[in-house]
């Protein structure tokens, strides 16, 4: 393949990626771009296309319907069934109606029921509803149609006795899967059932194994030993254990959520697919081209391609890929977005020297308003140079704050007021008395009560044996002797300091500090 500047391969691929112009995405479109960029056509996983292709050649074939949901593959199948069974490829038309015969059947092509109009697609279904019931109709039908769009069609014309027998025998297929009327003879293949964790990881084997990559071996970008970053997401999903782990783990979660009722077609699953390989936020659309390479290496922005970060859209602008349906149902798991404090002791990252800068006394919530101001800045794409750029500008907005004038009076009011409790504060400590304890051991429970103690000793002795001797009598003022016997003290004046005594007493020593 002769190399060019800009590989006609990457240019088809990013038909497929989750680009505004998603109508390029229809079977038709598909193979016009094929033939223009003259790429040989992607063979996607067609899991009923070789039922289909046994039956018409059985001696006694029946009518199929293809139904689905967009993008499911339905057209496909159809176009592969009229090569396969002698239809050539140029003849296959932008019709609604084909006609391909089958010996002496005639086989009706229908790749869209929804495309007849009102009248025609009446008569169309009340036609084919005579043929399936009629063994010896010489008209046979393959049929593709939405769900709705096929119960729509059948409800909606004349209801006649094969008309009501053909709807109830699709309504329980789509239900039970089994035919309960041998008189209708209809196949139903629902492509919606189709495994997608299956077929994701064929689709991917397509798109990283197609011929067209072989036009990378001459890019100048490669000779000169730059690092490529659509041909590097190719090997990280190709080479390697990192490689199979990342096709399990995609699987994984895509069949975790058919388990859960979400399903993936196949249009999905193939944006998926390109959006891996050619994702970058600052190329068009999303998607990188060949010419996009240059000036992403030069920017030192190659990591900003990471298929680990175009695996769930990071490449998109976040409204875009909330709605773009396969990044939506993958962003439901919260993958990145949550942990716990296990992963979080076994994640490592080579830190530099201006991590650590970073990081040196930064706290969780510190860092999250740093964060949030490089998304702000950055819309999503940042990585740790935004970070520090962000640090910088919230660090300028902070000292400007702290500038204004209120806030130093504020500052200085609240210097003032502590550095008054700290002249106020009294500190003292505590020292082991060498004095034996009474026996109850309980002593140093009440102060108040042992200052008491000493204050009637001290009367006593003042007051020898005329003092008064009942121990719980009142005195003249009203007040229990209890009362009146509790020390008083009073700073500066010139009476008995029996807190003193009792620190004498106690051998306890306080010091102002």
């Amino acid at each position: 393949m002769t190399a060019t500047p800009e590989s006609r391969w990457i240019r088809f691929l990013r038909t497929y990626g989750p680009i505004p112009t998603n109508d390029n995405m229809y079977d038709e479109k598909i193979q016009g771009a094929l033939r223009r960029h003259k790429i040989e056509p992607i063979q996607l996983p067609t899991q009923f296309l070789q039922a289909i292709v046994e039956n018409f050649r059985s001696v006694e074939p029946l009518s199929t319907i293809l139904t689905g949901t967009a993008g499911d593959g339905k057209t496909f199948h159809c176009r592969e069934a009229w090569v396969q069974l002698g239809g050539s490829p140029k003849d296959w038309k932008d019709r609604p109606v084909q006609e391909l015969s089958l010996g002496e059947k005639q086989l009706f092509f229908v790749k869209d029921l929804s495309e007849l109009k009102d009248g025609d697609g009446e008569e169309f279904v009340v036609q084919m509803a005579a043929d399936v019931m009629d063994p010896a109709s010489p008209r046979l039908y393959l049929v593709a149609a939405n769900h709705g769009q096929l119960l729509e069609k059948f409800k909606a014309s004349p209801q006649t006795d094969s008309v009501r027998a053909t709807k109830a025998v699709i309504e329980e297929i789509l239900v039970s899967g089994e035919n309960p009327d041998s008189s209708v003879r209809l196949i139903l293949h629902d492509l919606s059932q189709a495994p997608a964790a299956e077929m994701v990881v064929r689709i991917v084997a397509q798109l990283t194994g197609h011929p067209g990559w072989t036009e990378c071996d001459l890019c100048p970008v490669r000779s000169s030993g730059t690092v490529c970053p659509i041909f590097e997401n190719r090997r990280r999903l190709t080479e390697g254990f990192e490689a199979e782990t990342l096709r399990q783990r995609l699987a994984a979660i895509i069949e975790l959520s058919e388990q859960n009722g979400v399903h993936f077609s196949i249009r999905q699953l193939l944006a998926l697919g390109a959006n891996m390989l050619l994702g970058h936020p600052d190329a068009k659309d999303g998607l990188m081209s060949c010419k996009d390479i240059p000036q992403i290496v030069g920017g030192d922005a190659v990591h900003l391609a990471s298929v680990y970060r175009n695996v769930f859209g990071e490449n998109l602008v976040p409204r875009q890929a909330e709605r773009t349906p396969v990044f939506k149902k993958l962003n439901s798991f919260g993958i990145g977005a949550e942990t716990n404090n296990l992963v979080d002791n076994i994640l490592t990252v080579p830190a530099t020297q201006s991590h650590f800068a970073y990081a040196n006394g930064r706290h969780r919530h510190s860092h999250s308003i740093v964060v949030a101001e490089a998304r702000r800045k950055m819309k999503d794409a940042i990585d740790f140079d935004e970070l520090m750029k962000a640090l910088d500008r919230l660090g300028d907005a902070l000292a400007t704050i702290r500038d204004q004038r209120e806030r130093k009076q504020t500052h200085r009011k609240l210097a003032r007021f502590i550095g008054d409790q700290r002249r106020e504060r009294l500190a003292s400590r505590v020292m082991p008395s060498p004095t034996p304890r009474d026996s109850s051991g309980s002593e140093h429970l009440d102060p108040i009560a042992v200052g008491t103690g000493i204050a009637r000793q001290k009367s006593q002795k003042a007051g020898g044996a005329d003092g008064p001797s009942t121990e719980h009598g009142s005195t003249l003022s009203g007040t229990t002797r209890h009362e009146a016997e509790r020390p008083q003290l009073s700073i500066g004046a010139e009476t008995v300091d029996d807190l003193a005594d009792l620190k004498a007493e106690k051998n306890w020593s306080a010091s102002d500090g």
